[in-house]
Parts: structure tokens; sequence; C-alpha cells
């Protein structure tokens, strides 16, 4: 369960980068998560996906699972 202590983020561009990662339920477990508003964005979620996955690998995090997700619409 979350403990509710707030990680430091901060905003380059649009997005938002966290800069200390929580403490996943499972350690040693990261799970990436990347949206995207509308399925003509595909392209744009891949890029997401490699970079988030590369900030993970760069900080020392094994990502255990990929959610990627583009809304329908």
């Amino acid at each position: 369960m979350w403990s509710g202590t707030r990680a430091s983020a901060r905003r380059a561009g649009r997005l938002i980068l966290v800069d200390q990662p929580p403490v996943s339920a499972v350690p040693g477990i990261t799970a990436v998560d990347a949206r995207v508003s509308s399925a003509d964005q595909r392209s744009d979620l891949d890029r997401k996906v490699a970079r988030v996955s590369a900030w993970a690998a760069a900080q020392s995090l094994a990502v255990g699972r990929v959610v990627a997700e583009a809304a329908l619409h």
C-alpha cells in the first residue's frame, strides 16, 4: 500500500518528471505506464514508452511490466 509520501517532481516541457521514484509494492519491479489521448498518436506512445523505459534503466530500476494505452477516439 502507498505510504502517502510525496516525491518531488519537476516539469520538462509538457512532461512531469518525478525526481525520486516511490517505493514499489514489489521490491525490484517497476511498471512503465504511458498513455495518449488518440489512436493517431501511436508513434508518440511508442516514444513515451522508450523514454520512460530508458529513464528507469538509468535509475537502475528493473522494468517488469509496460502498460501502453491509446484512446479509441
